[in-house]
C-alpha cells in the first residue's frame, strides 16, 4: 500500500495529454458505436482508444470523422487467439496509458451513467487519491423485444432487467476506471481476469473491493450494459463470437429474460431454419 500511495502522489504533478480516455474493443459493432462514442463523448471523456480486434467493416472509414477530430485513436489488434481481451487491454495500458490521468476499460455495449455529476472530469476529480474505482453492472434485457428495431440502445430498452437466471450475480459484476500511471510506474499490468486489475480497486463510496464481485452500488456512478438487446441481435452476437473466447449458447439468452419469452423465441427459432 505504500508503493501505491507514493505512486499516486507523483500522478498528481503529471503533464497528461487527456485527462479521460476510454478503451475499447470493437469487432462488427457499427450498429451501435456512433451512439456508445457520442453519449461518452457528451459525457466529458476527451478521448476514445478502440481496438480494432478483426472488424469487417473497416473501422477507419466508418469513424474518419472523429479521427480526423482527434476524438478517437484505432488501434489494429489482428490476433488469431481465441481471446483478445486481456492482452488487448494490456496493450492498450502499455503503449497508451502514459497519455491519460484516467483510462476506462469497458465494451460497446456499456454505457458510463452519472448520476449526480454532469461530467467525468467532475466525478473522477474526487478520487485522486486512488488508483482505480468501479462502475457496476446494471443489466438491460430485451424489454420484450424478439426482432431489432429503429434506432439507439438507450431509447429501445429503457427498463433494467427485472428477472433471469443469472441477473442477481450479474448485477454484481464490475469495470474500472484506473489511472494507468500507477500501473506503468509499478509495471504491474496483469489482469486478476479479463476484467480485474491485480490492483486494488475501490468503489464509489472509497471502499476497497476484493473480488470478483462488489454488492451492487449505483448511488453516484454505474455501467448500464445492454447485455442481449433483442433476440434477434443475441443470436447475431452468439454467431459472430465473443471476444473473451467461447461462443455464447442461444439459452445463455435467460441470463437477464424472462423464461416467458420461450414460445415466442421458439416461434422465432422456427421461422429462422
Amino acid at each position: 500500500m505504500h508503493r501505491l500511495k507514493r505512486c499516486i502522489f507523483k500522478a498528481k504533478d503529471k503533464r497528461y495529454k487527456y485527462n479521460t480516455s476510454i478503451c475499447a474493443i470493437a469487432k462488427n459493432e457499427e450498429s451501435y458505436l456512433i451512439e456508445w462514442l457520442d453519449h461518452h463523448l457528451n459525457l466529458g471523456f476527451n478521448h476514445v482508444y478502440i481496438i480494432d480486434n478483426n472488424d469487417q467493416s473497416g473501422l477507419r472509414e466508418f469513424l474518419s470523422d472523429y479521427l480526423e477530430e482527434g476524438f478517437v485513436t484505432i488501434i489494429d489488434f489482428h490476433n488469431i487467439k481465441p481471446s483478445n481481451q486481456v492482452p488487448a487491454y494490456e496493450y492498450c495500458l502499455l503503449n497508451y496509458g502514459h497519455e491519460s490521468r484516467w483510462m476506462a476499460f469497458i465494451d460497446i455495449d456499456e454505457f458510463i451513467i452519472l448520476k449526480q455529476d454532469k461530467d467525468i472530469n467532475t466525478f473522477l476529480n474526487r478520487y485522486l487519491k486512488y488508483p482505480s474505482i468501479l462502475m457496476n453492472w446494471v443489466m438491460y434485457g430485451s424489454n420484450g423485444q424478439i426482432l431489432r428495431q429503429e434506432g439507439g440502445v438507450k431509447n429501445r430498452f429503457l427498463q433494467p432487467a427485472t428477472e433471469g437466471r443469472k441477473l442477481k450475480e450479474m448485477n454484481q459484476r464490475f469495470k474500472s476506471i484506473v489511472q494507468p500511471v500507477c500501473f506503468l510506474e509499478l509495471k504491474d499490468c496483469a489482469f486478476r481476469s479479463a476484467h480485474r486489475w491485480s490492483f486494488p480497486v475501490f468503489n464509489e463510496h472509497k471502499q476497497m473491493v476484493l473480488g470478483e464481485t462488489n454488492k451492487q452500488s449505483t448511488d453516484y456512478i454505474m455501467l448500464n450494459h445492454y447485455w442481449s438487446k433483442s433476440y434477434e441481435e443475441f443470436v447475431e452476437r452468439c454467431n459472430r463470437g465473443e471476444v473473451i473466447g467461447g461462443n455464447k449458447r442461444y439459452t445463455d439468452f435467460f441470463y437477464v429474460n424472462p423464461e416467458s419469452m420461450t414460445a415466442e423465441i421458439e416461434k422465432y427459432d422456427e421461422q429462422r431454419k
